[in-house]
């Protein structure tokens, strides 16, 4: 662990008296699970998992209830049902507050009153028009809302909410030696690598088309496609390639973009969330359109310089897992305090 982490762990302990929470995450599961409280991951979603980790290095507690919506979109409901009989059971006292990631989920955990709720919006729960309307309403019904970019206050008629992005794990995403990182995976020793670390299946979100079609403009560069693997596979992998390559249709914080600079990784982006005010100013990366054209053109000026990032870590540093945890802790507090609750 980083000294720095250490010491912020222990003065955020000893500034708020050594209080602890319990938390429990409402998230989508990775398989299709029972409905039950659990401590171990079986979530989809990475964010709510580095959450997690960074809220216990500052001495508080958290739990999962997760929900395979993935499977079936009736699990909601069922999930809901249960949801509200845990709380008149009683199955919910022992936590401080619920926090929920993503609008469906912050349905469920609001399908009780007894225990606050704070709500976080991640992305296509306010892009795509019909869950931006179940958005709408739900930040008017829980205590709190977090979101990861400020370009989505606006998407929710500019509800107060907090920005907080999730955090970076700055222990697995650092600067690697390259050319081991190449050998280990077998990638190409004579080729400039474009990595797209997305499921290339989902078009219309991540838009690969538009970075494969780029690259072929480039002969001595080739795509490099990484997903579904472990985190410190993707921190290999970004060690390994030449530039990150971004031209998502709609966005909400990614945290792609945090885990590329803090690995000094070039960038290649389209405007979309909060990617400017990450790469802005950050020597050896390019904004472009989305379009193979001006992508291709800005490969080849990231290719040019033909080296890491100078600074590219030195812009994440304060995005760490524990930091982010920390402000994420502070909403928590404010809710509560409203509520007349200390915290245990």
């Amino acid at each position: 662990m980083r000294i720095d982490v250490v010491i912020l762990s222990a003065l955020c302990a000893r500034s708020s008296g050594f209080d602890r929470m319990k938390i429990l995450y409402v998230v989508i599961a990775a398989k299709d699970t029972p409905l039950v409280i659990r401590n171990e991951n079986e979530v989809a979603h990475v964010c709510p998992r580095q959450l997690k980790e960074g809220v216990e290095k500052l001495g508080h507690q958290a739990d999962f209830f997760a929900i395979p919506g993935t499977v079936s979109r009736w699990n909601y409901l069922w999930a809901a049902l249960k949801f509200f009989w845990m709380s008149l059971r009683g199955d919910l006292d022992s936590y401080d507050l619920i926090h929920a990631h993503y609008g469906f989920h912050g349905v469920v955990a609001r399908c009780q009153f007894r225990k606050p709720v704070v709500l976080s919006l991640m992305g296509s729960d306010v892009y795509r028009k019909w869950e931006r309307q179940i958005a709408r309403v739900l930040v008017k019904l829980v205590d709190a809302v977090i979101v990861p970019g400020r370009q989505m206050r606006a998407l929710v008629d500019n509800y107060p909410a907090e920005v907080i992005p999730y955090g970076t794990d700055l222990d697995l995403f650092k600067p690697m030696d390259q050319a081991a990182m190449r050998e280990k995976h077998n990638l190409p020793k004579d080729k400039k690598l474009v990595l797209f670390p997305y499921n290339p299946t989902r078009v219309y979100h991540k838009r690969p088309d538009v970075i494969e079609a780029a690259v072929k403009q480039i002969p001595e560069a080739e795509m490099t496609v990484v997903y579904g693997v472990h985190s410190s596979v993707i921190a290999e992998y970004m060690n390994a390639c030449d530039v990150l390559a971004m031209a998502s249709s709609y966005e909400g914080s990614p945290g792609t973009i945090r885990e590329a600079l803090a690995c000094n990784l070039p960038i290649v982006s389209v405007d979309v969330a909060d990617v400017l005010d990450h790469i802005t100013g950050v020597e050896g990366c390019y904004v472009c359109d989305r379009e193979p054209n001006d992508m291709a053109a800005k490969l080849r000026l990231a290719f040019a310089d033909n080296r890491r990032l100078p600074h590219g870590r030195d812009k994440v540093l304060g995005l760490g897992l524990v930091e982010c945890a920390q402000r994420t802790i502070e909403v928590y507090k404010r809710v509560l305090a409203k509520r007349g609750k200390q915290v245990s």
